[in-house]
């Protein structure tokens, strides 16, 4: 396994292993003060960005070349 590869698996397992554990908190009710949908929102947005970083970075940097609808764009859009 490369490096990349290997950087790749960890964000891989570090986002499942943090959306799961917000899926469980929030459908368990561990997390009874939570009640804002905006806090949940946020927080699993920290899975999501650990995962998809580099394709939101090129999505933007080709919408700053004026790229607008490549596939990074897309694919970002699209799992939004």
């Amino acid at each position: 396994m490369t490096e990349k590869q290997r950087k790749t698996f960890i964000r891989i397992v570090a986002s499942f292993c943090l959306f799961a554990g917000l899926m469980a908190i929030e459908h368990t009710g561990a997390a009874g003060q939570i009640r804002h949908q905006a806090i949940w929102f946020f927080l699993y947005l920290i899975p999501y960005l650990l995962i998809g970083y580099d394709i939101i970075l090129k999505a933007a940097r080709n919408i700053r070349h004026g790229q607008v609808f490549d596939e990074n764009f897309l694919m970002m859009i699209a799992t939004f």
